[in-house]
């Protein structure tokens, strides 16, 4: 079938001016300069870990960046305390770091990880300084704890009895 399309009006496209479109064009450069500064340095980071496989003092040295420590980690993200991101690292949380962290690459054969990208323009490579095993606790090194966690849950059974009463 045909159709007859009738406009009764065409407007001319409106294209920015250079001076319009200057603030966008240079948040895009630095954009782009930003990351290709980032994937350069990244890249030399790798290489260097890749060739001392057992240090991170080559790629410390490659890329200029200071190395930092957490605390020791539990497969959880949580440190010896029970609090989360050990060390006050924010990284050593994130399922991506406690992912390599705990691959067999970095714990049985005790290389540096790859580079573990935790969010755009942050990324890091880590190395096992120490490793302790997972161990049972004795009950009287955790008592006072669950004494204080069972006398909490009664409290709370209690308060929701005098509210479920109250009603």
């Amino acid at each position: 079938g045909y159709h007859v399309i009738k406009s009764g009006e065409i407007e001319a496209e409106r294209v920015k001016t250079f001076v319009e479109a200057r603030a966008d064009l240079d948040s895009e450069f630095i954009a782009q300069e930003s990351d290709a500064a980032f994937n350069k340095l990244s890249g030399a980071m790798v290489d260097a870990a890749i060739a001392d496989p057992r240090s991170l003092g080559a790629a410390v040295k490659a890329s200029g960046v200071a190395t930092a420590r957490t605390g020791a980690i539990s497969a959880s993200g949580q440190s010896e305390s029970g609090t989360p991101a050990a060390g006050g690292l924010e990284v050593a949380g994130k399922p991506e770091f406690l992912k390599a962290a705990f691959s067999a690459a970095v714990l049985e054969r005790g290389v540096n990880s790859e580079l573990i990208t935790i969010a755009p323009g942050d990324a890091v490579i880590l190395r096992l300084a120490q490793r302790k095993r997972s161990e049972l606790k004795t009950f009287e090194t955790v008592r006072a704890e669950v004494l204080q966690i069972l006398s909490a849950q009664r409290q709370s059974e209690m308060l929701k009895a005098k509210a479920a009463a109250a009603i």
